[in-house]
């Protein structure tokens, strides 16, 4: 006998499947439309599955050529033939003899799984039910000449050309739809804002696999590098760190301690931390005990206090975002990187220089605080468990690109 579960949000959509290509090895599908696979979601989710059999409508040519040729890369494509309009939303795993669709109004794009109103249902059974036979006959129906077709490259390059005019017709007459709101979020980092923990993990591993082949002995060396941080300006701080050159070069990022941010390239910066006042010294060392101290959820008032005492002494957010990520790399991110500014500036619409100030930052923080990534539950493997501890400072490591 079948179970069916009531999908009534998109996160419990985007849940569902990912739970889905994680047990199961063969994806089929029928949607209306695609996005464009410069978003993480969902295309992220695909690349778990062996086999992957899509058929995608483009009425209207609103589907995405970029995702197109991604699946006609990795899945056997085909394209409906829309007449009447192909407007279907249904995604059949199989592993054996197990079974599981998920059917409603989510088409395979980033607003489909993240953000839109959407409803679905997960209904999970055997191959010899009832609903799964006649998905089955459904889909081989459509699959069909009469219904659809093999896309070939002088087809996509064509279709391509019909997908840019229509955008631009839609940008002359000031007209908005769901292509084009995938195609705005594909060109920010609006994804984090929304991603789970599946996602974001992996956006970390790429990254890391991507500066070297062996990412583990990269995040291996990223997790050293925090932990003697915290051996050598163990808090509470004090003020004698600031007499020690070797102490001084840890939270400047003067080699070898660069990661997150060479902030000491500031010749302010260097002074203040080599020949600052005593009160200057007791400023930074009491604020940055205080902020440590802090824990989620983080009071933020309290915190804006300590950043305005911190940003009074000369030194925007860019130096004492380093700081705050160093010492609770669990809690707080650094701004240091211009690629991060900037990326993170389209995350949230601001202008780069408004994380330059607390309120900026906190801004930036509210909004990481938020997502489905931080607030899930710690992960039971050891890689999971290890980034999870790190997981705001390590996002440094997705946006760092300089």
């Amino acid at each position: 006998m079948p179970t069916t579960t009531f999908l009534s949000s998109p996160g419990d959509f985007e849940q569902a499947f990912d739970q889905c290509t994680q047990e199961y090895s063969t994806l089929q599908m029928a949607v209306a439309w695609i996005g464009d696979p410069a978003n993480i979601v969902p295309f992220t989710y695909l690349h778990r599955i062996p086999t992957i059999d899509a058929l995608i409508g483009v009425g209207f040519d609103q589907s995405h050529p970029a995702g197109l040729a991604l699946l006609m890369e990795m899945a056997s494509l085909r394209i409906a033939v829309d007449e009447p309009l192909f407007h279907p939303k249904l995604y059949l795993f199989t592993r054996g003899n197990r079974r599981a669709a998920i059917i409603g109004s989510s088409n395979l794009t980033y607003h489909g799984f993240t953000e839109n109103v959407e409803l679905n249902l997960l209904v999970e059974g055997l191959a010899s039910d009832t609903v799964f036979v006649s998905m089955q006959r459904t889909l081989r129906q459509w699959k069909g000449p009469k219904h659809s077709f093999v896309p070939t490259e002088d087809w996509l390059r064509e279709y391509e050309k019909r997908y840019r005019l229509r955008r631009e017709r839609l940008k002359k007459a000031g007209v908005d739809d769901e292509a084009e709101d995938d195609n705005t979020a594909s060109a920010s980092s609006a994804w984090l804002a929304t991603a789970r923990w599946p996602v974001y993990t992996q956006e970390i591993i790429d990254a890391l696999r991507q500066a070297r082949p062996d990412f583990h002995d990269l995040l291996a060396d990223r997790i050293r590098h925090l932990g003697y941080v915290h051996r050598e300006l163990a808090i509470p701080w004090q003020t004698a760190y600031f007499a020690d050159p070797e102490k001084r070069r840890l939270p400047g990022g003067m080699k070898p301690y660069g990661w997150l941010g060479h902030v000491a390239a500031s010749r302010t910066f260097r002074h203040l931390l080599a020949n600052g006042t005593t009160r200057q010294h007791q400023i930074i060392v009491s604020n940055i005990n205080a902020i440590a101290a802090l824990d989620h959820p983080l009071p933020w008032n309290t915190l804006r206090g300590h950043l305005r005492h911190l940003t009074a002494l000369g030194q925007t957010m860019k130096v004492w975002s380093r700081l705050l990520a160093l010492m609770r790399p669990d809690l707080y991110c650094t701004i240091s990187s211009r690629s991060v500014q900037q990326n993170l500036a389209a995350l949230l619409g601001l202008p780069q220089r408004s994380f330059q100030q607390p309120d900026g930052y906190i801004h930036l923080l509210q909004l990481l605080h938020a997502s489905p990534w931080f607030r899930g539950p710690k992960p039971s493997n050891p890689t999971g468990r290890d980034i999870w501890k790190r997981r705001v400072a390590l996002m440094d490591v997705i946006f760092h690109d300089e």
